[in-house]
């Protein structure tokens, strides 16, 4: 039998209006107190990806290309709104434009009595607004180990990596 790739291009184009929350919440005595915006737009993408796969008895594996652009991204942004140089309230907004860039990587065995799971993702996002890359880990990483000794015993071994986040705090990146 012969082992076959399996190529896909996928393109879609998203719409999202802002929440309720996003307009108008009104969180005074948070520290630092959350504001909505009554002025937000509705966030629009178009999301592009091409992937390729490969299906074996026991091995699957899959690589995925993507691009998300996305204009008026609803996102959080810190002020200073008495001009102290502190931070001190937190207020919904969007971002002009930010574009996403990124891979995933997809490795699995499904033996009789084992399985492993190996998962890979690659983000790089881009903007003119470095708020609106704050919490994005460009690398993370997951594998899943599982072992079924009998009907009643079986052994699992997760483990997760993300890569540094960051926020960005007055003019001060924090990792």
């Amino acid at each position: 039998k012969k082992e076959l790739l399996h190529y896909r291009f996928n393109y879609s184009k998203g719409f999202r209006t802002p929440t309720i929350k996003e307009l108008f919440y009104d969180f005074q005595s948070h520290p630092p107190p959350i504001l909505g915006n009554p002025n937000l737009k509705s966030t629009t993408n178009d999301y592009y990806s091409f992937s390729v796969d490969k299906r074996t008895r026991f091995w699957n594996n899959a690589i995925e290309f993507y691009f998300n652009d996305v204009v008026d991204m609803i996102g959080t942004n810190y002020f200073d709104s008495n001009n102290d140089g502190q931070d001190d309230l937190l207020m919904f907004n969007n971002y002009s434009s930010v574009k996403i860039y990124g891979l995933n990587y997809n490795l699995e065995y499904n033996g009789e009595f084992n399985r492993v799971r190996f998962v890979y993702n690659y983000t790089k996002p881009r903007s003119r607004d470095n708020n609106a890359l704050e919490l994005i880990s460009n690398h993370s990483a997951r594998i899943k180990y599982s072992r079924k000794f009998n009907e009643k015993v079986n052994f699992i071994w997760n483990t997760k990596f993300l890569s540094e986040k960051f926020i960005y705090s007055s003019d001060d990146k924090i990792e």
